[in-house]
């Protein structure tokens, strides 16, 4: 991808955008799925994926699970569950056709992006995240920004007792906040800032919230079942609802992705303390006609890093 033919601002970022040329060109087939997208900040496909495909993820998943049993272990819940796997999809072939093969999906984040779509990262969750409410962008800053959709694809069924998705429907449509503002608050211009320093991601976080709730949006759970994706904008705030139901599973595997070749950074250039990156040299590999940005290990809760190659079932 040349970044320079890239759009500075991607289409659907503005707020006039359902005016815009690629809004009324779209293909009648997912045409109600971008008009919702655009008006509510994100969509559902249901029954995007067939039981069959859903089937097999699961299975390949409690396989994984059963023979890494010690590993999987370290990092259980008092449930034995998973919150948090990152990059698993490198180590099970069929996590990754749920990004490849999901047709439909496909097709809306191709047309979003005018671009093909590319598995940047995957998070698993066995059980619900229950993360408070936030957006994405501080650590997940593409360039140009906001190159970025979250797939979030249910391989259980998930309602509001086991921890679903929790939205400000129509969030996306609220103005980024003063990120400089807050940036300031803490350090000076070319300092050398804490790439994880929690301060500037709860100041943006509750910047964004209440910006919401002065727009008198209202919180709001998404149920799924099994085979449903869920696509959201990339200033959506969303996050995880409480689970009520504790034990009870929440299998589901979330997908970042961008355009191949967009670079993503974190908080020093999300806040300009560090230039933008103007090239990658990621390596990709391709499953299926579609590229996934290639890991060498997969995470629990981003530590304890396991090799993916001698990660499998």
């Amino acid at each position: 991808m040349n970044l320079n033919k890239l759009p500075e601002i991607p289409w659907y970022m503005d707020l006039g955008a359902k005016a815009r040329n690629l809004y009324r060109d779209c293909p009648l087939d997912i045409k109600n799925e971008i008009s919702f997208f655009l008006d509510h900040g994100y969509v559902v496909l249901k029954n995007s994926l067939p039981p069959e495909r859903i089937e097999s993820a699961r299975n390949a998943f409690y396989r994984h699970k059963k023979k890494y049993a010690n590993i999987y272990a370290r990092h259980a819940d008092v449930n034995g569950l998973q919150r948090r796997i990152v990059n698993l999809h490198m180590a099970l072939y069929e996590f990754q056709d749920i990004f490849s093969l999901n047709t439909r999906a496909l097709k809306i984040q191709d047309y979003l992006f005018q671009s093909p779509s590319t598995c940047f990262t995957s998070l698993t969750f066995e059980s619900g995240s229950e993360q408070s409410i936030h957006r994405d962008s501080p650590y997940f800053t593409t360039t140009p920004e906001y190159y970025y959709l979250g797939v979030w694809v249910a391989l259980e069924r998930v309602d509001h007792l086991n921890g679903a998705l929790e939205i400000y429907d129509g969030g996306h449509l609220v103005h980024e906040v003063d990120r400089f503002e807050i940036f300031e608050r803490y350090y000076k211009y070319g300092d050398q800032i804490d790439q994880m320093d929690p301060r500037l991601w709860a100041d943006y976080q509750q910047a964004t919230i209440e910006s919401c709730i002065a727009k008198g949006l209202e919180k709001k759970i998404v149920p799924m079942e099994p085979g449903d994706t869920l696509i959201w904008h990339p200033h959506l705030p969303h996050g995880g609802s409480a689970i009520s139901s504790q034990g009870r599973s929440r299998l589901s595997i979330v997908n970042h992705v961008v355009p191949s070749g967009v670079p993503v950074s974190g908080l020093n250039v999300f806040y300009r303390n560090s230039n933008p990156p103007d090239s990658v040299n990621y390596g990709y590999m391709n499953h299926a006609d579609r590229n996934f940005l290639i890991h060498k290990n997969v995470e629990f809760q981003h530590a304890d890093p396991q090799p993916a190659n001698e990660f499998r079932n």
